[in-house]
């Protein structure tokens, strides 16, 4: 796998030198950096994701105690303490 991604790194590097000579680099500029945002969005969304992901089973995996109780809002605090703190 690692042997076929540097292979695809040379490629594109060979393709892309390709692209400057021929068409210049305003040109190249213009139909790579779409293409490299995109890219960009996927690999950040990818890597939020298996960090949700990690974190979702790290709170399976722990129990909560009686001792601590988290809220997301203020408002869950706020409800807390009306009905069950008193």
């Amino acid at each position: 796998m690692k042997a076929t991604r540097r292979f695809g790194l040379l490629l594109s590097i060979l393709f892309l030198g390709c692209l400057l000579g021929i068409l210049g680099m305003q040109v190249v500029i213009l139909v790579l950096a779409p293409l490299f945002l995109v890219w960009f969005i996927n690999w950040d969304e990818s890597r939020y994701f298996q960090r949700e992901q990690t974190l979702y089973q790290f709170s399976q995996e722990t129990e909560a105690t009686d001792d601590f109780v988290f809220f997301d809002t203020y408002d869950e605090y706020q409800y807390y303490q009306e009905h069950y703190y008193h």
